[in-house]
Order: C-alpha cells, then sequence, then structure tokens
C-alpha cells in the first residue's frame, strides 16, 4: 500500500502498519475534500515535497520517511476520525490541518497516545490548550494589528468599514483585533455590520453594503473565508462603492477571483507566503516547486506552510537520539531559528507559537507568477 512517493492512505489500511526497522512513519490530516479543499491538496504536496527530499538524500539516521495520510475533509468530526486512523499505526509525530477547529480534534487524538502536533496554517492562538501543538505560522493575535498598521501606514487610510462573519470565531477576532488597533492609530471605523455564513438562506449582503456606501468609507476590512468575501466584493463594486478591499489569509484561494469576477483585484491581504516574496528560502522552495509542477507557481500559501511543516519536523527528528514521539517533542521545544519558506522559526520558551514575520500580499489579474504580489512584509517589532 506505500506508492512510490513514500504515501499511504490511511482509509485504505485494512490494518496497522507495523514500519520496517529501517522506516519512520509520519501522520499527515488534511482536507484533501471539502470547502479547504485547495489549502488541503497543496498542504499535502508540500509535505510530500519535504519528504521527498531527504529520503532522496538517504533519510534521517538511514531510515526513510513514510507518510501516513488521512483526509480530514474540511470538518472538524472527520478530523478526530482520520486522526484516530492514522494513529492506529506506528507515527512518531501527526503533521495538520490549516484549519484550528480541525486541528483542535487531530491534537485532542494524539494528546492521548503522547504524539506530537505540527499545525499547518491554523492560527487560533490557543491551541496549546488542547495538547503538544508546535505550528509554523503566526497567529490571529497579530493578522488584525498587521493590517491595521498597514492600513494606516502604508495604504494611508484614515476612514474605513469592517463586515465581519459573526459565524466564523476567526472573523470574529481579525475583526476586532482590526477594529482596536486602528484606531489606536489614528483612524475611524465608521460601520462595522456582520453577515453569516453557512446558514441555510444565502446571506443578502446588500443592505449591509448600502450603509457602507453611505459611510463613504476608503477602506473595507472583510475578516471572512474566500468563499463569501468574493461574492461581497462583486455586490460591493456593483453598489458603486470604490473603497479598499483588505482581509486576512482566509481570502487564500483562487476561487476568491471568480466568485468575485475580477473585483477584488487591488485588494490586499495578510498572508505567510507569495511567489514573488524576496526571502531567499522563499526563492529556493519556488524553484523547486515550479521544477516539480510543470513550471506553476503555488495555488496557495498552504503548499509552503506544508513544506516547512514537515521540514520542521524532520530537522527536528536529526537531532534525536531516538526516533520517538517524546525524543522528537523535545527537539521540537528546543528550535531556534529554523529557516523556513514562510520565515525564520523559533519554539524554543514561545509554547509552540513561533514570532513570525507578516506578508501582506496585494491581489492582481492572474499571470504566470499566480494571482498574488508581494505588498510587504512586517516583522514582530513593526506591529503597532
Amino acid at each position: 500500500m506505500i506508492s512510490m512517493l513514500g504515501l499511504i492512505l490511511s482509509s485504505a489500511i485494512s490494518k496497522p502498519v507495523s514500519p520496517p526497522l529501517d522506516t519512520i512513519l509520519i501522520g499527515c490530516i488534511a482536507s484533501l475534500t471539502g470547502d479547504n479543499k485547495p489549502w488541503g491538496v497543496d498542504q499535502m504536496a508540500g509535505y510530500q515535497m519535504a519528504a521527498g527530499e531527504v529520503n532522496n538524500l538517504g533519510g534521517i539516521q538511514g531510515k526513510k520517511i513514510i507518510l501516513v495520510a488521512g483526509d480530514c475533509a474540511s470538518r472538524p468530526d472527520m478530523a478526530l476520525t482520520a486522526t484516530e486512523k492514522v494513529l492506529e499505526n506506528d507515527v512518531v509525530a501527526i503533521l495538520g490541518d490549516c484549519s484550528s477547529g480541525n486541528t483542535i480534534q487531530i491534537s485532542k487524538a494524539a494528546a492521548a497516545k503522547g504524539i506530537p502536533v505540527v499545525a499547518c496554517g491554523a492560527t487560533k492562538p490557543n491551541l496549546r490548550e488542547f495538547g503538544n501543538i508546535f505550528r509554523v505560522n503566526y497567529t490571529d493575535d497579530v493578522q488584525g494589528p498587521a493590517m491595521a498598521t498597514f492600513a494606516s501606514e502604508k495604504l494611508h487610510l484614515h476612514r474605513v468599514a469592517t463586515f465581519a462573519d459573526s459565524a466564523l470565531p476567526y472573523s470574529e477576532k481579525l475583526n476586532k483585533d482590526f477594529t482596536e488597533h486602528f484606531k489606536k492609530l489614528g483612524g475611524k471605523v465608521v460601520a462595522s455590520p456582520t453577515y453569516e455564513s453557512g446558514s441555510r438562506n444565502a446571506p443578502n449582503y446588500d443592505k449591509a453594503l448600502k450603509a457602507i456606501a453611505k459611510a463613504k468609507v476608503d477602506g473595507i476590512y472583510m475578516s471572512g473565508y474566500f468563499t463569501e468575501v468574493g461574492t461581497i466584493s462583486k455586490r460591493a463594486r456593483a453598489l458603486g462603492i470604490k473603497a479598499v478591499f483588505m482581509g486576512g489569509d482566509g481570502w487564500d484561494s483562487e476561487t476568491i477571483l471568480k466568485d468575485s469576477s475580477q473585483k477584488i483585484v487591488g485588494g490586499y491581504f495578510t498572508n505567510h507566503f507569495v511567489a514573488d516574496d524576496p526571502w531567499p528560502e522563499s526563492k529556493t522552495f519556488l524553484a523547486k516547486w515550479k521544477q516539480a509542477h510543470g513550471g506553476q507557481v503555488p495555488n496557495t500559501t498552504m503548499a509552503a506552510l506544508g513544506y516547512d511543516a514537515m521540514a520542521l519536523t524532520l530537522d527536528a527528528l536529526k537531532r534525536t537520539k531516538d526516533s520517538d514521539p517524546k525524543s522528537l517533542t523535545e527537539a521540537l521545544e528546543a528550535t531556534i531559528g529554523f529557516k523556513g519558506v514562510s520565515g525564520n522559526i523559533s519554539l524554543a520558551g514561545m509554547n509552540g507559537n513561533p514570532p513570525k514575520r507578516v506578508i501582506v500580499v496585494k491581489i492582481t489579474p492572474k499571470g504566470a507568477s499566480g494571482w498574488q504580489s508581494f505588498a510587504g512584509a512586517l516583522m514582530p517589532g513593526d506591529i503597532k
């Protein structure tokens, strides 16, 4: 059941895999189906790429890396089920998922067996409450303040509105933090309507958008996911709103271009990776990715974060005497200055949350370099 890429799909396993002495099993959970599929597919490709590079160099301590994969189908209940299935095998770590809700369920199952989790894109600040979680990404504590700083100091916006998804804690958190920090920087937030995703009837955005239009704002911070923001931006332009659109990493799917009929072009959002980022490790990763994918750039930032999650885990394994979960946990906890594609990662004394640079990208029409361009990067000390 092991492919040439060293990947086992857990759903295809009829009984637990007993690894040969010359292999190390790592569990990988991703949203390979469902709403988050664009992220999950890129995430898994990043995992495989990083593991393949290490295997091509002889593995770790002479042992090949085998990935045991599970599909959480973009749902927390399925994340728990998929993780329990993967944990039937002798894995030393679990990697995944891009969603915080899914990652919480992954961690609950892993914690019961003393298995560390390396999160890929999960940004909820308090994940450590649910298990031994390490991440390669920043948390939601910095996304709102980072965009507020960028909006004030780089875009020179003074009068904005916010439009949050009241059904999504992620959106409400980003909205609250953006509002507080933008006001602290001297800006005004003059309208703050909300909508509710996931309801039985599709939301009607026009009433809220008409109120925003009447407020005459020069920017709108929309902290929800790409699944709604594309349509919202399309309706906003149809109502004559010319304000700059801004958001968080939940925008990171090319679907947003189609859903907005390109009306989102020119907007800005916080992200973790972009193809034209001048960061040296980013350039190296991009060259390797394009070589492996027919010259195409990654569709989403999860390709880079997936790669970083696997590369960090393997780097920590190299620093262990015994390739077991306890030794790996200690090595991850001691990580200082790991050079990731998305920025430097230090975990020592950080409770699993590395202080990371926040990238701001500008949405462009899709071209050879994708549909995002590098607009700036804020280091932790830059965020006001």
